[in-house]
């Protein structure tokens, strides 16, 4: 059942009461980190107390030393190093088809990423993490995104065209997209009774929107205008980071509200709201009931669906820090310099000239009181910054590491090291980027249209389309893992390819090194190894074809021998059992296809090497005795041409390479290859290999 508008401001009244403590400390943790750590601004007046020589009690020095941004930034960076991006891969590695349909969505996640500018959409979601304490993100599908496509005639609900001044009215017509939406913590309301964010049922979303786009958008609808204007007259007090403080919103804002419910019992799509405070401007169950809230906080707090930031860990000091600075430069101030102290009678005149010197009389005992400049609390202030940045794990980090060690093993030790310690949030942003690419991938496959899809495709995986679209819940047909694209984290990887090359190398044939190439980190470059890849592109789009019941016949110009191989690997996959019987049948009649080509390449190449034996040059000796032709009980050396012999070393040597591949495949393929030479007639004749050597 739906809210009504009543219902709605009631409940935004209750949440904004609710979370208005939580929305306090967030700002101020924007303020600190921005240099504000103070509550009102005079700049004058602390330029009149710093240029002064003396200061009355009513008057105060208030110095920053800010390191709360210096930690900031240093989990911020830790963080975009540790969590640099999602990688969409198969759930059953085993199985061709989720290999595809895992290849099909990393594309498409490719390409959202360079819509949405995803290297400075991280930083952003990173910088809430830290410093609000929380990342807020809205997921959506919007029409009016991407590339504009045509203007299309704008209808009435009877399908008339809608004329103005004898010309229809158009509207522009958009590809649509994916968009990723912001928001900063205290522009969200969740819950009062939520106890995590897992059990808040609501979110709501507000910002403020020009009010002439809401009365352009909604024209026509006289009870929404009507709202619209009587909402925008409020005012509201908008958060100012950049000047320190708030300020009154502007005429021509109106703030709308989003609310979001999650799928439930009471709503079994979800549902959503979209509203200011005259009226309910949307509403409905969620688009394909996706709830397209990301949420993750920094350190939870117990029993609230909030969070917040490590600026509440470092608060304190940073304010003793400041006011230890402050007295510092209050002694610098009033004691800074050096002063002489008299007795009644004494006197002070010039002494003599002495260059480079400054001499002065005195008559009568003279004191001095050298100047202060508050030396006596810089120990106490560096313990405190020692002590701020050990209580946020920083104390290594804010040091400059020096090594002169290249070993890459101990640099990717280190790496570790240091990696562990941010674990904990590296982890949490991890999933929430994960949640990002599920939620985008999910919304590209329910609304990108088939020419969308391919045009984030390779052209050469048009054919495979249907596997994007045909496939299962991500759930089950893909898994988005976290990845680690650091630079120790390739260079690692570049070292387990190094010793598995050095040891098995020289044993891969070239389509195997192919592969191989294609896996490492720093020669990944498709265009360098497409030659040596391009038989096991063809054999995987066939057989992904062939899974959908597509026949794809054999072609003489395939590579048959690696052809037969894949084949047979691809039947006993324990997928395999579960395919329909005809395209088992399919798989049969391919195999066999292959396997005739294979004997015909085999006995062209042996028909080849027929022909007339040279009988040229010199006579030599073999170690072997026949029978001699003159007397049968005798016998003598065998004498053959030189040429004779040369001739029969190269065909030996032919014929065998065409027997090392046959004897590359299956014992299966071999022996039907073998039946197949057997039986025709012209291979009778082929030479001999059998028996001893001489």
């Amino acid at each position: 059942m739906s809210k009504s508008l009543d219902d709605l401001n009631q409940w935004y009244r209750d949440s904004e009461t609710a979370n208005a403590a939580i929305h306090a400390e967030q700002r101020s943790n924007v303020l600190l980190t921005a240099g504000e750590h103070y509550s009102k601004r005079a700049q004058k007046y602390w330029r009149n107390i710093r240029g002064s020589s003396s200061l009355n009690e009513n008057q105060k020095i208030r110095l920053t030393k800010n390191h709360t941004q210096k930690i900031v930034k240093g989990y911020i960076n830790n963080l975009l190093h540790y969590a640099p991006d999602v990688k969409v891969g198969p759930r059953n590695k085993s199985e061709f088809h989720d290999q595809k349909v895992a290849e099909h969505h990393e594309s498409v996640w490719r390409d959202l990423k360079k819509r949405n500018k995803f290297s400075r959409f991280r930083y952003y979601l990173a910088k809430d993490f830290t410093e609000i304490g929380e990342l807020w993100v809205k997921c959506f599908f919007d029409p009016s995104a991407g590339e504009f496509i045509a203007y299309e005639a704008e209808q009435d609900e009877e399908g008339r065209f809608v004329v103005v001044d004898d010309v229809p009215e158009h509207q522009k017509v958009f590809e649509g997209g994916v968009i990723w939406e912001r928001y900063a913590g205290f522009d969200v309301l969740t819950d009062s009774a939520a106890r995590s964010f897992d059990d808040c049922r609501e979110v709501t979303l507000r910002k403020m929107v020009p009010t002439k786009n809401l009365l352009k958008q909604f024209k026509g609808d006289d009870e929404k205008i009507s709202g619209i204007k009587g909402s925008s007259k409020q005012t509201y007090m908008l958060f100012d980071p950049a000047g320190g403080g708030y300020k009154r919103s502007s005429d021509g804002l109106t703030m709308v509200r989003e609310t979001y419910c999650r799928p439930s019992a009471e709503y079994e799509n979800g549902y959503y709201w979209i509203w200011v405070e005259g009226a309910v401007l949307h509403e409905g169950p969620l688009p394909h009931g996706i709830f397209p809230i990301i949420h993750q906080g920094f350190d939870e707090a117990t029993t609230s669906a909030r969070s917040y930031s490590i600026i509440k860990t470092t608060r304190p000091y940073q304010a003793e820090i400041n006011r230890t600075a402050s007295k510092i430069a209050e002694h610098q101030v009033t004691l800074g310099d050096d002063k002489l102290v008299t007795q009644p009678g004494a006197t002070l005149t010039p002494g003599a000239a002495v260059f480079g010197v400054k001499h002065i009389k005195a008559g009568g005992q003279v004191t001095h009181l050298p100047g202060r400049n508050g030396e006596q609390f810089v120990d106490y202030m560096n313990g405190q910054i020692a002590e701020m940045y050990s209580i946020a794990n920083m104390l290594e980090d804010s040091e400059e590491k020096r090594s002169n060690d290249l070993d890459p093993y101990a640099l990717l030790f280190r790496a570790m090291k240091d990696k562990k310690k941010f674990s904990l949030y590296g982890d949490k942003f991890e999933e929430a980027l994960v949640e990002l690419c599920e939620k985008s991938l999910r919304y590209a496959k329910a609304d990108y249209t088939d020419d969308m899809v391919i045009q984030v495709l390779d052209k050469k995986e048009r054919v495979n389309i249907e596997e994007f679209r045909s496939s299962d819940d991500l759930s089950t047909e893909i898994v988005v893992d976290k990845q680690s694209e650091d630079i120790e984290t390739r260079l690692g990887q570049q070292l387990v390819f190094n010793h598995f090359l050095q040891f098995v190398g020289n044993k891969l044939d070239p389509k195997e090194l192919g592969q191989v190439a294609r896996a490492m980190p720093f020669l990944n470059k498709e265009a360098a190894f497409e030659d040596l890849t391009i038989d096991a592109d063809n054999v995987l789009s066939d057989i992904l074809a062939m899974d959908r019941g597509d026949f794809v016949p054999a072609n003489r110009s395939d590579d048959h021998g690696y052809y037969i191989k894949k084949l047979e690997h691809r039947k006993k996959r324990k997928d395999y059992q579960f395919l329909p019987e005809y395209v088992k049948s399919n798989y049969e009649i391919k195999i066999e296809q292959h396997l005739e080509f294979e004997t015909q390449l085999a006995q062209q190449a042996a028909m080849a090497s027929r022909g007339a034996i040279p009988s040229g040059g010199f006579m030599v000796k073999c170690d072997v005795r026949i029978p001699d032709p003159n007397d049968p009980t005798k016998t003598s050396i065998l004498k053959l041409p030189v040429e004779a012999v040369g001739w029969l070393i190269k065909k030996l040597e032919e014929q065998g390479s065409s027997q090392q591949v046959i004897e590359g495949l299956p014992m299966s393929a071999q022996a039907d290859i073998g039946m197949k030479l057997a039986a025709i007639p012209e291979m009778q004749g082929d030479i001999p290999q059998g028996a001893g050597s001489f």
